[in-house]
């Protein structure tokens, strides 16, 4: 989401997010050893996580949006059925500005309130994937092809907001605020040629 001037009030970073095949797995107490120390998580409740029959795990919440720092370490073990797959974190350079408006998104990116949640549709894209075909090993069936489908990402909006001004009548809302501690407080900036919402 961009201003009037181009300038970002909110974007997308790539982020990585742990899964786990449990059948790949070889030792799977090392490996829950090995992870919780890096997650800073209950190494118990990982083991279970790990040892569950399902054919692909999602580490999560402590293996959502890694830092890169994390993401890294994890990488660096080269685990059996230990994988790192691309995810995105909304952010918000400029922090609470323009909350209200903006709103915010849940863990899955997906809105929920304010812009966020109007345009979800257009703002969320497309999360890419890899389809293939395995026995009930999860051993790869070779016979049939893999199928990639690419990632696309989501549209941009531009805002009739000015961050110029809205920096201006933030810091004058909360001088008034400072002074005055009244319940609310509201202001609107208009372009009074063409009716734009510049605050």
């Amino acid at each position: 989401i961009y201003d009037c001037q181009n300038q970002i009030v909110v974007d997308n970073l790539t982020t990585s997010s742990l899964i786990i095949v449990p059948s790949q797995v070889k030792d799977p107490i090392l490996t829950a050893t090995k992870l919780s120390k890096i997650l800073q998580c209950d190494e118990k409740k990982l083991l279970e996580k790990i040892k569950k029959k399902v054919s692909v795990e999602r580490i999560q919440p402590e293996g959502r949006q890694l830092s890169e720092d994390k993401a890294y370490q994890v990488d660096k073990l080269k685990l059996p059925g230990v994988y790192l797959v691309q995810d995105t974190l909304r952010y918000y350079p400029r922090k609470n500005y323009l909350a209200q408006t903006l709103g915010f998104v849940g863990i899955d990116n997906q809105g929920l309130i304010g812009l966020e949640l109007k345009y979800d549709e257009y703002l969320s894209g497309i999360n890419g994937s890899i389809n293939y075909y395995m026995n009930a090993k999860s051993q790869n069936l070779n016979i049939y092809p893999a199928q990639y489908v690419y990632p696309t990402n989501g549209m941009n909006i531009e805002l009739t907001i000015d961050t110029r001004v809205q920096d201006v009548v933030e810091r004058e809302l909360n001088n008034a605020y400072k002074t005055y501690q009244p319940d609310s407080l509201l202001a609107l900036a208009m372009d009074p040629k063409s009716g734009k919402i510049l605050s």
